[in-house]
């Protein structure tokens, strides 16, 4: 299950890095709140990051018609929820940190 709502992002753990040189990120982030994906402990989820996606947030493997894009591939940790970003403006990506609590700053169009 997914629903928007807000928290923090100590609820996941990145299986690999957030992000690597070049790579396109997700294109979820008119959303304004975070994605949350629901599934038990230890639960691997891949997350779109080429924003090609037909499942979002899931990865569908889209990528593949895009180089030098791929998944982010998380783990959830704590109570069973992975918080995503879906502002655009998390320092934390892809993960949610609360920064859509925040006002934008002026000229910041996520």
């Amino acid at each position: 299950m997914i629903r928007a709502g807000t928290t923090t992002a100590r609820t996941a753990a990145a299986v690999e890095p957030a992000s690597r040189p070049g790579e396109v990120r997700m294109q979820l982030f008119e959303r304004g709140s975070p994605w949350i994906i629901e599934r038990p402990a230890g639960t691997a989820v891949s997350v779109c990051r080429c924003g090609h996606t037909g499942n979002p947030p899931y990865c569908d493997g889209s990528h593949a018609d895009h180089p030098g894009c791929s998944p982010a591939l998380l783990r959830v940790v704590d109570d069973g929820q992975l918080w995503l970003c879906g502002c655009g403006r998390s320092a934390k990506l892809p993960l949610c940190d609360g920064s859509h609590r925040r006002p934008k700053p002026a000229g910041d169009g996520g």
